[in-house]
């Protein structure tokens, strides 16, 4: 790994531990929360990228669509519409 990656951990852990002390258990909670949201967040958007990914692979392989082009003829089907409301 990058020596400057590498260091970076190591400062954003330091920081993390010596602040975590000084934080309530609700506010540890309310943390966890949002760690938990964005990791699903994060989740839906990769899984999102490699249907769109394999949609176009699978186009360019079947022929249907000028493999020069720019754009597909079809969007790639959107998955997961309403996720702004997703709970932890």
């Amino acid at each position: 790994m990058a020596e400057d990656y590498v260091q970076a951990v190591e400062v954003g852990s330091a920081l993390i531990e010596r602040n975590v002390a000084l934080q309530s258990p609700s506010k540890i909670e309310e943390l966890v929360g949002i760690f938990i949201h964005a990791t699903k967040v994060s989740v839906i958007f990769i899984v999102k990228l490699l249907i769109k990914l394999i949609f176009h692979r699978w186009k360019q392989a079947s022929g249907t669509w000028d493999q020069d082009s720019e754009q597909p003829e079809t969007e790639a089907p959107i998955i997961g519409r309403g996720m702004q409301n997703v709970q932890s």
